[in-house]
């Protein structure tokens, strides 16, 4: 993936996560720049991975404990929001591996 490409997709997943209201807004800056270095860092970890633990990692965010966890951790609009990754998300799933 090129740095424009990646740049491209945190901005997008930035603003899919924001809403169009809050990404253009400044006073949300702050979170929109994390968001933006998690989905890059998210990239880069990737990048490390085999096959097998990214197979390994989406089948645990897809997973019914997952979503039972995220019931207790509610989205922005009041229900959990199952399409956005959590930093939680890759510690839970790396303690999952040692049990």
């Amino acid at each position: 993936m090129t740095t424009e490409l990646i740049e491209t997709a945190a901005n997008a997943h930035a603003k899919e996560v924001l809403g169009e209201e809050q990404f253009n807004d400044p006073t949300f800056e702050t979170a929109k720049d994390s968001i933006i270095d998690d989905f890059k860092a998210g990239v880069e970890w990737c990048k490390e991975q085999n096959g097998k633990d990214l197979v390994s990692f989406g089948n645990y965010l897809l997973s019914k404990k997952r979503r039972e966890s995220l019931q207790y951790d509610e989205g922005v609009r009041g229900i959990p929001n199952l399409g956005v990754v959590y930093d939680a998300d890759l510690e839970n799933w790396k303690q999952s591996l040692n049990h």
